[in-house]
């Protein structure tokens, strides 16, 4: 059975439909989405006693209104109440029996109602014009939730042919987290003097290396202490997960001389234009080590823009500087650049984060979609993800808005990892589960690519990048963030994003280090509560 044709039937009962055919009913039955239901009760039992029990009620208030009124008589007639047969004296005890035999009666239907509405009963169920009557299942709520968000892309496809294929997707995500929680094991320990949620993102990143646990996390170790000195320990960390990447994916190691590159690169990030921060070293090393020996060219760029717009955030400028170098002029990007500005201050979802908006623009300009469909799919992202959090993330609502799946299949695929991800109990925060969910989606959910403009062609419904004359070139890197298991390559379930740069500098900028802050000072966090 179609994918199509399940997720239409399931909707018409659920909406009440009662012509859905006997045919699609057993297909829907034989799947256990539908359940036919052998005892109907088509009719409250209780209704009937109910209202009885109404009458009685109504009758007893007016039998005590009326007793009240005799006793008030009784008052000022005492002598003529109490003589013997007098009618005001048998009306009162008349009124009395009757008062009494209500009060029992209204026992009576209580008890029975109380009794009826405790049998079993059936709720929520569609009776057929066939004469049937069915009640959709929890699996069948589940595939309808699955279905609901792939329908456009699924909906010509068997049913078993989509459920392998979810299944597969399913056990990536797994497969991911588990060995994501191996190598935190190994980590944890090691450098207890780093907070443990930095790891925790770092394993999940570095769970793409399909190496052992012990010897990956060996490798991440060796580059955190050769880059460590005075700098903070967060946030050499990223700089250490991505050599680490590297060299295990098949690079040569990085020596020693480059290592003392790169910490030169981060204490004096300046170029003319920049101010040490931190922002700044996370921005430098991604340039560094994805770009090989281009920093320079790629900081010219930089330079370039911003003299065209002062003040855009580093990272913004670290992926522009990435567009020019691929041939575009920096008049063409900075336009292109702020008509995305414009798309992003106009969502009417909170104040936006100067460098989060910055970053976005920068990655919705980077895409090859067109403009009015892009600006589309992210103000559609924005407003789904302010429904589950509290602060503005768009650097995450452009991510999702690049990749060219569905907005509402990407989300569900978050979803997916995200639960992945607490199973493997990597994360404590809802903020910091979903960003472990979103890295591990851009990691194995989609394969990244170059820009067009560069020269990548698609090939059998996934786009895969091309070498570069870079020193370390470009597509070894963004290679990294292609682990996907073998069993996925020809099933097409998810997309490759447009923007060819590697996204785990910005979505640790910008996206775990909110998580982080939000875990800090989380009401129950132990920051919190002990100062």
């Amino acid at each position: 059975m179609k994918c199509k044709d399940i997720y239409d039937g399931l909707i018409r009962i659920d909406q009440g439909d009662t012509g859905v055919a006997n045919a699609t009913l057993d297909c829907l039955a034989r799947l256990g989405m539908v359940a036919d239901i052998k005892a109907v009760l088509e009719e409250d039992p209780t209704s009937a006693l109910k209202d009885e029990l109404m009458k009685v009620v109504e009758e007893r208030k007016s039998v005590e209104a009326e007793l009240a009124a005799l006793s008030s008589e009784s008052g000022r007639l005492s002598g003529f109440m109490a003589s013997k047969g007098s009618p005001n004296k048998m009306r009162y005890e008349d009124r009395t029996r009757r008062l009494n035999f209500l009060t029992q009666k209204s026992v009576e239907l209580r008890s029975k109602i109380l009794q009826t509405a405790t049998r079993p009963t059936v709720a929520e169920c569609l009776r057929t014009d066939s004469g049937r009557y069915v009640q959709i299942t929890y699996a069948g709520r589940d595939a309808m939730q699955e279905l609901a968000p792939r329908l456009a892309r699924v909906g010509d496809l068997e049913y078993e042919t989509f459920m392998g294929q979810m299944d597969a997707v399913s056990g990536v995500f797994k497969e991911r987290s588990v060995r994501a929680k191996a190598i935190l094991k190994m980590l944890s320990p090691r450098l207890g003097g780093v907070e443990e949620i930095h790891l925790r993102a770092a394993a999940i990143g570095l769970s793409g290396i399909a190496k052992n646990a012990n010897e990956v996390a060996a490798c991440f170790e060796r580059y955190f202490k050769a880059l460590s000195g005075n700098l903070h320990k967060e946030n050499i960390i990223i700089a250490a997960e991505t050599l680490a990447m590297l060299e295990l994916s098949g690079n040569p190691p990085i020596g020693p001389g480059e290592i003392s590159a790169i910490k030169d690169k981060i204490y004096c990030a300046r170029y003319g234009i920049y101010d040490e921060s931190n922002s700044v070293e996370r921005a430098t090393i991604i340039i560094y080590s994805s770009a090989g020996g281009s920093a320079d060219v790629i900081l010219r760029h930089m330079t370039a823009l911003d003299m065209l717009r002062r003040n855009i955030a580093v990272a913004a400028l670290a992926v522009l500087g990435l567009e020019c170098a691929e041939g575009e002029t920096p008049e063409e990007v900075s336009a292109r650049f702020g008509k995305f500005l414009g798309v992003i201050d106009a969502c009417d979802t909170g104040e936006a984060n100067r460098a989060n908006r910055d970053t976005a623009a920068a990655l919705l300009t980077a895409s090859e979609m067109d403009f009015d469909l892009l600006a589309q799919r992210f103000k559609a992202a924005s407003i789904l993800m302010d429904k589950f959090f509290l602060t503005r993330l768009d650097a995450a609502a452009a991510m999702i808005a690049v990749m060219r799946q569905d907005i509402g299949e990407t989300l569900d695929n978050i979803r997916m990892a995200s639960s992945e991800v607490m199973r493997a109990k990597m994360s404590l925060s809802g903020l910091e589960n979903f960003s472990l969910g979103l890295k591990i989606v851009l990691h194995t959910g989609a394969m990244l690519t170059t820009s067009a403009r560069s020269g990548s062609q698609p090939a059998a419904g996934i786009q895969l990048v091309q070498p570069t004359s870079a020193t370390r070139p470009v597509s070894a890197h963004l290679s990294l963030y292609s682990r996907i298991s073998p069993e996925l390559m020809g099933l097409s379930i998810m997309l490759p994003l447009a923007v060819g740069i590697p996204f785990l500098v910005f979505h640790e900028e910008l996206i775990h280090r909110r998580a982080v802050t939000d875990y800090a000072f989380h009401p129950i966090h132990s920051h919190y509560v002990y100062g």
